[in-house]
């Protein structure tokens, strides 16, 4: 296979599993070492191996993006670690479907933080 993304390095939040997973794959296949991103160190390293097996380097970084300050040191040190970051997937997100009335100001705000306010700083 074609590995048009080699010496690339693509960093990947959400990556312990759906989408994530798959778009870290994704980008292995083409070439792409992966920086892995998510708050479940089991699921990551699942999806290590998974990167691993296409013959990529994964770095795997528990994380929680809602933490502005965590998800800056990360990518500070997966550039440290791998060099600079060409692609980034912002795709962690959290989703609590409930009556608006029934959402609790917490939730609103973890969801403000995860799904707005992280993919902001990673940019």
């Amino acid at each position: 296979m074609d590995k048009p993304l080699k010496g690339q390095l693509a960093y990947v939040t959400g990556a312990g599993r759906g989408l994530g997973r798959g778009a870290a794959v994704k980008l292995a296949q083409y070439g792409a070492d992966v920086v892995l991103v998510a708050r479940s160190g089991e699921e990551l390293a699942v999806t290590a191996q998974a990167v691993e097996q296409h013959g990529q380097r994964a770095l795997v970084l528990v994380v929680d993006v809602a933490d502005p300050a965590a998800l800056l040191a990360s990518i500070q040190r997966a550039e440290k670690e791998l060099g600079p970051i060409s692609a980034l997937v912002n795709n962690a997100a959290v989703l609590d479907v409930l009556p608006f009335e029934k959402t609790a100001p917490h939730l609103w705000e973890r969801a403000l933080a995860v799904n707005l306010h992280a993919p902001y700083h990673a940019m």
